[in-house]
């Protein structure tokens, strides 16, 4: 039902498009004729069936990663895999860069222009600039539902007055309190690896899915932390309450990207229902722990329990609640907190321990520096930050953000000092997934080279593009790094990380973008205790 609307909408909207693209080229030709002198760059915008492919594309965004010829030609002698490689077929826009061999390109939706770059220098201008560029519109209507009044989908004074909430949560000091609970899960992670069993010895081995492992793990971690609730995901693999919040998170990021989305203001989709009972599943679970904790807060020597999970001490409910903010901006940003915590981190974390175990000499890099140091310590390794740098480089959580222009601006220099008129209402889409490959920002950017950023100039500002820039890079970036840290450092001391797909088995290691770049496939890694 879904692909037949969508075939409906897309012929209609193609046939719309020609006519009214064709006047728009007539205006633009005249104008330009016109202003033959003027010093303004023209940006190549796809026509006819290239632009019916192009949107097409667009609408699916997927990035695939396979083992082409360039790939296998380039291994090393001990296996490992020297560069990665997207394939750029048809399903990618970043196509259109090779294509026209620019950073930056436009294209014209139903006469409104949507700009796509990879041009570092636009990307500072645009995303420090949160007066003149706002964050677009949520066009699946997904996010507006469930994160409505938070500071994910507010601008203007209304972002500032939950930045100013939330830096409290989120310093430096309040994330020092959290290390403890980080540091317990993983020990439980541990221990569930080890199948419970105390006397494992150095070389058994266990295979492990790691992105679900890692789902399990920071959504624990991030229930604990952001309203005090365990979720048992870990230690219970049979817990089907965990089990069916996981999957309705996974429902929901699915449903953000699926290309009918955006027709979901003008027509019922077959899915709304199902959409619409999860979201309020989470609404409950928020409202059900903002009750207990203000139980809690009104008699702090009572306990409050329930059957399988237990409402604790946590450090970013509390302080919500105490700001005396509604509850609908308690609810839309605690739902920011347990999509956005344990989504991005997952997938951080997963291809870390991928690229760990397909680069053997990396690891044990990062194996020999982790073992000199004591756990209060980790924070000094500084290849280990390499390492997450890097990989933030290679697979950015999100591979592309979104800034809609408030007025027009006359000009904009880019990379190679070209001269770009803004119109008011455009839309600007920067791909950090491109940015971060871009031959002019980083030498052999398709090679996992963690050492890179020990002699990187500008460091600061590219190792964390993936966070975004500005005013508006992600609050949660501290936390999120020493979570990494955290587990990173505690199950590489523990085990030994390997590669050994299955033929017929596995499936080859793909990614594609949700709301969020992850792995299409489960991949299963050998842990080896050491």
């Amino acid at each position: 039902m879904d692909i037949l609307l969508l075939i409906i909408c897309l012929v209609l909207g193609f046939s719309l498009w020609l006519v009214v693209e064709k006047i728009i080229f007539y205006i633009e030709n005249k104008n330009n004729n016109n202003n033959s002198n003027n010093k303004e760059k023209k940006i190549i915008l796809p026509q006819g069936l290239n632009f019916f492919t192009w949107f097409f594309n667009y609408l699916l965004n997927y990035y695939n990663l396979k083992p082409t010829s360039s790939i296998v030609n380039n291994k090393k002698s001990d296996g490992e895999i020297n560069e990665l490689k997207e394939d750029t077929s048809e399903n990618t826009v970043l196509k259109w860069f090779n294509v026209f061999n620019t950073s930056t390109y436009c294209v014209s939706f139903f006469g409104r222009p949507m700009i796509f770059t990879k041009d570092i220098n636009i990307a500072r201008y645009i995303l420090s600039n949160v007066t003149d560029y706002q964050k677009p519109p949520d066009s699946s209507g997904v996010l507006i539902r469930l994160a409505s009044n938070s500071i994910l989908m507010s601008e203007g004074k209304e972002w500032k007055h939950h930045r100013d909430i939330l830096e409290q949560p989120f310093s430096s000091r309040n994330v020092k309190l959290m290390v403890p609970t980080i540091e317990s899960t993983v020990e439980q992670l541990i221990n569930q690896i080890n199948l419970g069993n105390k006397q494992v010895n150095s070389g058994d081995e266990f295979r492990i899915d790691i992105h679900s492992t890692m789902t399990k793990l920071t959504f624990d971690i991030i229930g604990k932390l952001s309203i005090g609730y365990d979720f048992k995901s870990i230690n219970n693999s049979n817990n089907k309450e965990s089990e069916n919040v996981s999957k309705q998170f996974d429902f929901i990021l699915n449903e953000m990207i699926r290309p009918i989305r955006r027709f979901s203001k003008y027509l019922p989709l077959f899915n709304d229902i199902k959409l619409f009972r999860y979201l309020a599943n989470f609404e409950t679970v928020t409202k059900n722990a903002i009750k207990s904790r203000l139980s809690v807060i009104s008699n702090p020597d009572g306990e409050i329990s329930g059957n399988s999970s237990t409402y604790k001490t946590n450090y970013l409910l509390d302080p919500l609640i105490k700001s005396n903010i509604n509850e609908k901006e308690i609810i839309g940003n605690i739902n920011t907190f347990l999509l956005a915590g344990h989504e991005t981190s997952a997938n951080l974390l997963t291809f870390i321990f991928y690229l760990l175990s397909t680069h053997e000499n990396i690891q044990d890099q990062l194996y020999k520096e982790l073992k000199q140091m004591s756990s209060e310590n980790i924070e000094k390794c500084e290849f280990l930050d390499f390492v997450i740098y890097e990989t933030l480089r290679l697979f950015p959580p999100a591979p592309m953000i979104g800034r809609n222009s408030t007025k027009e601006v006359d000009e904009l220099h880019g990379q190679l000092k070209q001269l770009f008129r803004i119109p008011k209402d455009t839309l600007i889409l920067f791909s950090v997934y491109a940015i971060n490959r871009d031959p002019l920002v980083f030498e052999n950017p398709n090679q996992f080279i963690p050492s890179r950023w020990a002699t990187m100039e500008d460091r600061f500002i590219f190792q964390h593009i993936s966070f975004s820039m500005g005013k508006r890079v992600c609050i949660g970036m501290n936390f999120s790094l020493v979570e990494a840290r955290i587990i990173i450092s505690k199950l590489l001391l523990n085990y030994r990380i390997e590669y050994k797909p299955i033929k017929n088995l596995d499936k080859p290691f793909t990614i594609y973008q949700r709301a969020t770049l992850t792995t299409k496939y489960p991949i299963n890694l050998n842990f080896i205790k050491r």
